[in-house]
């Protein structure tokens, strides 16, 4: 799994009723084997919700990189720390 950071937003929270910091991180990730139901040419785009305080990711969502259309499926825990390591160390 290739794993490129694209970008990283910090949500506001207007009312304040949120605890904490949150960021929505935006990542293009590339799984070799072209027989996982994942392999896209070019890539999935993933988008993690974290809170940055609790080092937790809140939820995430697979789309298409060419249209932003939602897939409908979940990543593995594996892969998911493996975003998270990812985003720590190039914040």
């Amino acid at each position: 799994m290739e794993i490129q950071l694209k970008e990283i937003e910090r949500i506001e929270d207007p009312t304040g009723i949120l605890a904490g910091v949150r960021e929505e991180v935006h990542f293009v990730v590339r799984f070799e084997d072209e027989e996982d139901e994942l392999y896209r040419a070019d890539g999935i785009g993933v988008r993690l919700l974290i809170h940055v305080d609790e080092q937790a990711i809140l939820a995430h969502f697979i789309y298409e990189t060419a249209d932003g259309a939602i897939l409908q499926y979940e990543l593995d825990e594996d892969e998911l720390q493996a975003l998270y390591e990812h985003y720590a160390q190039n914040k």
